[in-house]
């Protein structure tokens, strides 16, 4: 009689494991179609992938129907990811092989930090966590930053716990999802289970169905602005032209102080397209770095000054974004190529004109 029981007593208790199993994942599943699961065990993690994908590429669709740019597209996704871990920031960190990294989106609460700041920092020197995403091309999560030795500390960004997620672009990490929460926060497996998954899938919607691939990796586009970046100037082509014009925005970082990133990011579209619709078919126009931008002409010398003025007035002129007024000034240098000089060198020579334009305002 024990022994039937007994039987009887772990048959029951196999029964309910295998409903309270069956509950657990239709409330996980439930929950993200609300945007605001806890992450799913790893025993479950097909259902949830599954879930999370056709959540993930609802949100691309939609966006692609209402011509969404990339930007809002991430961060519709991302708005969407941070509901599900309840994490206080996050931004994609873009980290391409021998070009400038830089900050691509951003949670609203970091558009006022340092970013373009904070990007050059972390490329110059490479704390162990990044190193550790890159080594890996897994995810690294810190508990408690104060207890990493290598943590960067930024001002007005306070972070106590940290995910970085890689994305992965034929196998190589091209990119980094921070997560950042002003909470220490309790990592467990089934959340790493869930990090890999992220990484998984946002790489492949950035490398097949935002074509990033080919703005990180192939193309001489720059990202933001969408005119040529300083890959350009390694292309055969760039020899033919003689006359060189570097451009400096003045005080452009009063402009992302005062209104943030996203104003910045617009200003320097603006300027971009006027500087592209001032010049020749045939001239270049290519974003240098930052708000350098560096114009190539086939100019003769005589013809230059009338040049220089319009670029300057168009420029100039106030630009205005929703309810703002932006005005903003710009510093000009000039070189012309000389026989033996590379195009960098006349570049440099520009950038030196640009200052003695600067010093003059």
């Amino acid at each position: 009689m024990y022994y039937i029981l007994s039987v009887l007593f772990l048959l029951i208790l196999i029964a309910f494991y295998l409903v309270i199993r069956h509950a657990i994942v239709l409330f996980y599943l439930k929950r993200l179609d609300k945007k605001s699961v806890n992450v799913v065990p790893p025993k479950y993690s097909n259902v949830f992938r599954t879930g999370f994908f056709a959540r993930i590429f609802r949100i691309v669709f939609v966006g692609l129907e209402k011509r969404l740019s990339e930007k809002e597209i991430f961060k519709d996704i991302f708005n969407t990811l941070s509901n599900l871990f309840k994490n206080d920031s996050w931004s994609i960190l873009l980290t391409p092989r021998e070009k400038d990294w830089t900050f691509f989106v951003w949670s609203y609460n970091l558009d006022k930090g340092p970013l373009d700041e904070l990007a050059k920092c972390l490329q110059k020197n490479v704390p162990s966590n990044i190193k550790k995403v890159f080594e890996s091309k897994l995810p690294f999560l810190i508990e408690d930053v104060s207890n990493f030795s290598e943590w960067l500390e930024v001002k007005n960004l306070s972070v106590k716990s940290w995910v970085g997620i890689p994305i992965l672009i034929n196998n190589e990490v091209y990119g980094i999802i921070n997560l950042d929460w002003k909470r220490k926060k309790r990592f467990r497996r089934r959340h790493i289970e869930f990090f890999k998954i992220v990484s998984e899938e946002i790489s492949m919607i950035i490398s097949y169905i935002l074509n990033v691939k080919e703005l990180i990796l192939e193309a001489n586009t720059d990202i933001l602005t969408g005119i040529f970046n300083r890959r350009k100037l390694e292309e055969k082509g760039i020899e033919e032209y003689k006359e060189f014009i570097f451009l400096d925005l003045n005080g452009f970082k009063r402009v992302n102080d005062t209104f943030g990133h996203e104003v910045g990011d617009e200003v320097l579209k603006i300027v971009a397209n006027r500087l592209k619709n001032s010049l020749k078919s045939e001239d270049l126009c290519i974003r240098y770095g930052g708000d350098e931008f560096v114009i190539a002409l086939k100019t003769a010398d005589d013809k230059l000054h009338p040049i220089i003025e319009r670029l300057r007035k168009k420029v100039e002129a106030p630009i205005k974004i929703g309810d703002k007024v932006i005005e903003i000034s710009v510093s000009i240098g000039v070189a012309k190529r000389e026989a033996g000089s590379s195009i960098l060198e006349t570049i440099k020579k520009a950038d030196e004109n640009m200052y003695k334009d600067k010093n003059k305002n």
